[in-house]
């Protein structure tokens, strides 16, 4: 899906967290199942990617949490808060998760739910790698090597389609992007 997505170019030691690009942001994907692991339609872990905003309008993701077995949504924002990063301004989550919001939203954390649907995040996501003039806004810190594999990974289906005559997904390895 991500074929624009080259790590020579989209992952770097440079995305690391920046003090003066101020605030924090968090992209979540809420799950507890390690089922067949990585890799696998069984395998869905609790995900929260801690990013910046650049100043070009780009985003840097520099570190990444993936756990799977931890039910308890205040222990992964503890565990998330236990990091030498600030805690995260707004969380854009998926739109299921409202117990998951609850919590954050008790820290102190606004929270946003999905605005679109799959395939037209998929468009965002790969502008961000790299739009159609070359500029890659999207750089990933090597730390992050779950997301960076799932860059990788992610694939569509090989028949069936999703609405509006796009390309259905396989729901495996879609957890970061």
């Amino acid at each position: 899906i991500y074929d624009n997505f080259n790590p020579e170019f989209n992952v770097t030691a440079d995305a690391e967290y920046t003090p003066a690009l101020q605030d924090v942001y968090y992209g979540i994907d809420d799950g507890y199942v390690e089922g067949g692991g990585p890799g696998s339609e069984s395998y869905h872990p609790r995900v929260v990617l801690l990013g910046q905003q650049t100043a070009q309008g780009g985003l840097n993701i520099f570190y990444e949490y993936y756990r799977t077995g931890v039910t308890d949504y205040n222990a992964t924002i503890n565990d998330i808060a236990t990091l030498a990063y600030p805690r995260g301004a707004v969380a854009y989550i998926d739109s299921s998760a409202a117990m998951f919001k609850g919590a954050l939203q008790q820290r102190g954390v606004q929270t946003f739910g999905a605005t679109h649907k799959i395939p037209e995040g998929i468009k965002n996501l790969r502008r961000m790698i790299c739009d159609g003039n070359g500029v890659r806004l999207l750089h990933i810190h090597p730390r992050c090597v779950n997301l960076i594999r799932e860059l990788q990974s992610y694939r569509y289906a090989e028949n069936g389609q999703a609405g509006l005559g796009e390309p259905r997904v396989l729901k495996v390895d879609d957890h970061g992007p």
